[in-house]
């Protein structure tokens, strides 16, 4: 058996990493001309399952990889614009925190190894069924290749979903859109942010409607005379904000043939007048070049198509807003039920095309689960008036409170590990 990937992001290249490693034959081909060549994206959370199955794809080395370039999640903590803590998680009773990664990093750890594996420069256009069950992947510099599977990873525009399913090729605009941004830790924005209590994730719920995510992004820094097991450019602490809001209050920075990241900062600062000064702090130290607008899109859930020797991975399939953090953790998922299947086809001799069934029916459920749940998040973030949300504010705290108090009772499960 022969596995042509198209696109070498974190869901494609977790599946060439377990493909790999169970002795199947495959074949990742990417459209940029190298790994460095976009260096789009920031974090990428690795929740407890997610983890798991990562785990499962990769060598023992690579995992240990992970484990020193990812750093625990400490206490999560919502708060309003403030800064009053509205609810908040006691890291000692986190039985199993979530790992925050840079995606750079991820994505530089899962390319070790498959050098001879990935091939960069090698825009996909169309594939070619033939009689005889074989998939021809044809590119957009006029080569071609054989293979027994494709598996269309590249990403929430997916041309292999176009030509799949040319009838859910588009994804649904949600009318929100993220600003986010990237400010870099120094000893001085350090000491300018200090008040700001983050150690791991923030999610600020302002009264008004708007709402921002905040994440901490630190590295180990190797001792004087230490190796560092990841390239200097990896290595730069930062804290991670995004903005969300209605597409409308960015219109006026968005009105020209490219975002104004300028502007973009600008008027987040306008939209957080009222909040306290440290928000706004953080804001004034970021960088414009490391400020983009996204727009929030999601997949619109759909039933089977019927197995072919083509499927997809990932936001190929079930493209999500960020609200839970579930992307790239799904994607992963994704690829470890998809290296179990078929390696188990390889091994045994039994149909491709039963293990391709198998695995869509199973990742349809729980994909579009997380889109449906994702989107459903989205929502409830920003729903409400300001009366409403002054509430659920009010109810947060109290609860809270009982959280605080019920801890207090419950053993720390590091400590009953010991």
């Amino acid at each position: 058996m022969h596995v042509a990937i198209i696109g070498a992001g974190i869901g494609g290249l977790a599946l060439a990493q377990g493909l790999e490693q169970a002795g199947v034959s495959v074949a990742v081909y990417e459209r940029d001309v190298s790994p460095d060549f976009r260096r789009q994206g920031y974090r990428v959370t690795l929740h407890p399952p997610g983890a798991r199955q990562l785990r499962r794809c990769l060598s023992p080395a690579h995992w240990e990889r992970i484990l020193a370039a990812s750093q625990k999640w400490k206490a999560p903590r919502a708060v309003n614009e403030r800064l009053e803590t509205l609810l908040s998680v006691p890291t000692a009773k986190m039985r199993e925190p979530s790992r925050s990664i840079n995606r750079l990093t991820l994505r530089r750890i899962l390319l070790d190894g498959l050098e001879d594996v990935v091939h960069f420069g090698k825009a996909f256009e169309r594939y070619e069924e033939t009689p005889g069950g074989t998939v021809i992947v044809h590119f957009k510099d006029g080569t071609s290749a054989p293979c027994d599977v494709m598996i269309g990873a590249d990403g929430n525009q997916s041309r292999v979903r176009r030509q799949l399913l040319p009838q859910h090729a588009e994804l649904s605009d949600t009318g929100y859109r993220d600003l986010a941004g990237k400010m870099i830790l120094t000893p001085e924005t350090r000491r300018e942010i200090e008040s700001l209590g983050l150690e791991s994730l923030m999610i600020v719920s302002e009264t008004a409607g708007h709402t921002m995510v905040l994440i901490r992004q630190e590295f180990h820094h190797p001792a004087a005379g230490e190796a560092s097991a990841l390239p200097a450019e990896d290595t730069e602490d930062y804290v991670y904000w995004g903005l969300i809001a209605p597409a409308g209050h960015f219109a006026s920075a968005t009105n020209l043939e490219r975002p104004d990241a300028a502007a973009l900062k600008q008027r987040a600062l306008e939209m957080t007048r009222d909040w306290h000064p440290v928000f706004r702090r953080l804001l004034e130290l970021t960088d414009p070049a490391n400020i983009n607008l996204l727009s929030l899109r999601t997949s619109v859930p759909h039933g089977h198509w019927g197995t072919r020797r083509v499927t997809l991975l990932g936001d190929a399939i079930h493209s999500m807003v960020p609200m839970r953090g579930q992307g790239a953790n799904t994607a992963i998922r994704d690829a470890a039920l998809l290296t179990e299947r078929l390696t188990a086809a390889h091994r045994d001799g039994t149909s491709v095309t039963e293990a391709l069934h198998a695995y869509e029916v199973e990742m349809l459920e729980y994909g579009f689960d997380a889109v449906r749940a994702s989107l459903s998040t989205l929502h409830q973030s920003m729903a409400g008036t300001r009366f409403t949300r002054s509430l659920f504010h009010g109810a947060l705290k109290a609860v809270n409170r009982t959280v605080l108090v019920v801890a207090r009772f419950i053993p720390d499960p590091r400590v009953q590990g010991e």
